[in-house]
């Protein structure tokens, strides 16, 4: 290692230490790599599931990481010409799933949600996952204090359909991306329902479970032997005990839960070498096809009630399946924070490239109270370089 690669080591590894000490678990993992392979470090704390020190192969949940996997296979389809985009979503579902989803102000828009409104958080529909009924705790915050269950698809549907209320309706996502909104802005929200939906559309035009899709036309593809669906599938080699899923440092146990939203457990390793080939457009036939999840950004709003809070909201944009991430320069006076573009998950997990200076991040606390830490730590990191 030259010179200037441990004057960098020792930064990052201060402030590893400096953020892990903030962290009411003391859990992290982290792992930085050049593109062309002249730079790497990675640094872990905490525990395993089983008690052992973590380490830099320690797995990890990736929690919404996987929507850049899962939007990956979708467009893949569309490739093949089995989904189109501008397409209604409920062309390629039962009725007994999409029917009455989106009901806005008195106004049926269930038919005119796309699977680009899906792929783009713009279709307006509520967040089976944050979104709170006009009473009582969320879907989550029941499960975490009643106990673990599994939730089918139809039940989460069900719970959006008869407790929540849609954000707004569809946004014209399409006149957007053709240059035809007239400066418009467009509305977009986070959803973990669009992306529920997504899995269902996927399984259901290929016939096939998610699961498998996964290993065969992502993981196996890739070299990707250290990743697999909780309580579905098995990595392909064997790996060492995975962090523990906290929740403000305490840990949780939802198996069940897992299984049902198709949870993904990964490493750092692999989660790299995802997004290399991602960005490279290795995983479809046109390499440029990637442009479509790496163009088009638009951004989220700012937070307007107690769940958009730990949404992802403004700067953060979004295009279809991938998030882009700049500071305004308001918040970098000095020196303009570069662009970096991936995701991040509720658990504070994130797997982002910064094209400058061609850094590869990643990393996570596992933690279903640390959604905010990759928007704080991440920028950090690149201020060191």
């Amino acid at each position: 290692m030259n010179s200037d690669n441990r004057k960098i080591s020792g930064k990052l590894d201060r402030l590893f230490q400096k953020t892990v000490e903030k962290r009411p678990g003391k859990q992290l993992i982290s792992c930085i790599e050049k593109g062309d392979g002249s730079f790497r470090w990675s640094a872990a704390a905490g525990n395993t599931e089983e008690g052992s020190p973590a380490h830099e192969h320690t797995p990890f949940f990736i929690a919404s990481i996987d929507k850049m996997i899962n939007a990956a296979l979708l467009i893949q389809l569309v490739e093949e010409g089995s989904v189109q985009l501008d397409s209604p979503f409920a062309d390629y579902l039962p009725a007994s799933l999409s029917s009455g989803l989106h009901m806005y102000k008195g106004k049926d828009y269930t038919g005119s949600v796309t699977v680009r409104h899906l792929l783009t958080h713009t279709s307006g529909l509520a967040d089976w996952y944050e979104d709170f009924p006009k009473n009582g705790k969320n879907l989550v915050e029941e499960i975490i204090k009643d106990g673990d269950r599994d939730l089918e698809i139809s039940e989460l549907l069900e719970y959006v359909r008869s407790r929540l209320t849609p954000n707004f309706e569809p946004q014209p996502i399409q006149s957007f991306l053709e240059g035809k909104s007239d400066g418009k802005r467009i509305k977009t929200r986070y959803t973990d329902t669009g992306f529920m939906l997504i899995c269902a559309i996927i399984e259901t035009v290929t016939g096939q479970p998610l699961e498998d899709l996964h290993h065969a036309r992502i993981y196996e593809s890739l070299g990707m032997k250290h990743t697999w669906l909780a309580h579905r599938t098995e990595s392909s080699e064997a790996v060492p005990p995975a962090f523990p899923l906290l929740a403000s440092g305490k840990k949780v146990e939802i198996p069940k839960m897992l299984r049902s939203v198709w949870g993904v457990y990964s490493t750092c390793d692999d989660m790299i070498s995802f997004l290399k080939a991602l960005y490279a457009g290795e995983l479809f036939q046109k390499p440029e096809t990637r442009n479509l999840m790496f163009s088009g950004w638009h951004p989220f709003g700012f937070p307007t009630d107690r769940a958009s809070v730990r949404l992802p909201g403004w700067p953060i944009a979004y295009s279809h399946g991938a998030m882009q991430f700049k500071l305004p320069r308001l918040f970098s006076p000095v020196k303009a924070m570069p662009e970096i573009v991936g995701h991040t998950g509720s658990t504070g997990c994130w797997l982002f490239y910064c094209p400058q200076p061609d850094l590869y991040l990643t990393g996570a606390a596992d933690d279903l109270t640390a959604g905010a830490l990759p928007f704080k730590y991440v920028p950090a990191i690149l201020r060191l370089f």
